[in-house]
């Protein structure tokens, strides 16, 4: 695939800061360009390096990960050593403590969050790239030999492939996983048999064939753990499932995953193969792209379909960490303000609301002090060490 781009032209308006953005659903596109307008000349920046270079989008994507999980790692660490001792120190301290919190995590996802996650997936130069895949599309298409009928059945096939791109979700991962994994569970004679034995318990779907699966199943976690070759492939497809088991002292996480690649291993199959056929008819489409267009034009066509499957992947990316993020977000300083300031005899009614809560709910009934802190304009740039 392309490295940088040597041709390719963009109107200067497709790396101007989005004008609104459709997925924003916590509404940060009204707060985050007002409280850190340093964010604004971040992203120019970081649009017009990369509008050309699907490879540095990458390296600045992993960056901005790696910063966002070491930033939280500091927070959530800071939290847990002076939160008992903020939480002694009375009520208004405690909602102190909170605010400022949350005023940390807000900058830690607005500068290593939203820029990758909202700002290049849901704006402007995502649509540029869409518009130059679809334009492709239907040079693609072109057939004399076709009635009008046919050519548009053939031109939003290969527009649907391309922005769809090779690219596997999350979910489409598990599913290939799964493929692999019940292979290697077939192919070993010992795994092979519990296999046989859970298939029709897990048909029945009730309690007690449910504990006679776990029962069955535990022989092959203790194996997971072992050093044989077997071991090693277990590990290989079970990773996630055998570290969260661990994690969560069950092996609930490990049950479901063997479950799972057992009862729908035919419609695992199946998703293999039409992500494979998949694969196959984009690749045969860049190919005759290479042929046909110019090196201009190829490379256009090249750089757009890797950008679009960039926005897809780092979708995925920075999400793995909402798992430990929002909870803890949510869940325990959020909810916690909102129940301080309940009992504070304030009229507040906790709403339970997501990242944007500070914002939109408490604002209106937090001392004047830690209203004024909300909405003071932060003008400094984003630094992992002053986090």
């Amino acid at each position: 695939m392309v490295m940088k781009g040597l041709y390719m032209k963009i109107d200067k308006k497709y790396l101007e800061f989005p004008q609104f953005l459709d997925n924003d659903l916590e509404g940060f596109f009204f707060v985050f360009p007002n409280k850190y307008p340093k964010v604004v000349k971040l992203y120019k920046d970081i649009a017009k390096r990369v509008y050309d270079n699907p490879k540095l989008f990458r390296e600045i994507g992993d960056e901005h990960y790696k910063e966002l999980t070491m930033a939280f790692s500091k927070i959530k660490g800071d939290y847990d050593k002076e939160y008992k001792k903020a939480k002694q120190a009375g009520l208004e301290t405690e909602l102190e403590f909170l605010t400022s919190i949350d005023e940390r995590l807000n900058r830690m996802y607005c500068f290593r969050f939203w820029i990758i996650n909202y700002l290049f997936p849901d704006g402007p130069l995502h649509g540029f790239y869409v518009e130059n895949l679809k334009n492709y599309a239907r040079r693609l298409a072109n057939d004399v030999d076709l009635d009008i009928h046919d050519y548009e059945e053939k031109y939003l096939s290969i527009q649907r492939d391309l922005l769809q791109n090779d690219y596997a979700d999350l979910y489409l991962q598990n599913a290939l996983r799964c493929v692999d994994l019940f292979k290697v569970l077939k192919a070993e004679p010992k795994t092979k048999k519990i296999i046989e034995k859970i298939e029709p318990l897990i048909e029945k779907q009730n309690a007690a064939s449910n504990k006679k699966i776990y029962q069955l199943l535990d022989p092959i976690f203790t194996m997971a753990e072992g050093k044989s070759a077997m071991a090693k492939k277990l590990q290989q497809y079970m990773a996630i499932a055998i570290s969260q088991s661990k994690w969560r002292k069950t092996k609930m996480p490990f049950y479901t995953l063997i479950i799972h690649a057992v009862e729908f291993a035919e419609q695992n199959k199946k998703l293999e193969e039409r992500h494979e056929q998949g694969n196959e008819r984009i690749k045969s489409y860049l190919d005759l792209a290479k042929k046909t267009f110019t090196k201009q034009e190829y490379e256009e066509l090249e750089v757009s379909y890797e950008m679009v499957r960039n926005f897809s992947m780092y979708k995925d990316v920075m999400g793995q960490i909402d798992a430990l993020m929002l909870p803890f977000w949510i869940n325990v300083v959020i909810l916690r303000a909102e129940i301080i300031l309940k009992e504070m005899g304030t009229g507040y009614v906790v709403k339970n609301g997501g990242p944007g809560s500070f914002y939109y709910y408490l604002s209106w009934y937090l001392p004047a002090k830690l209203k004024v802190q909300i909405y003071t304009v932060d003008t400094v740039d984003f630094d992992i060490n002053k986090i």
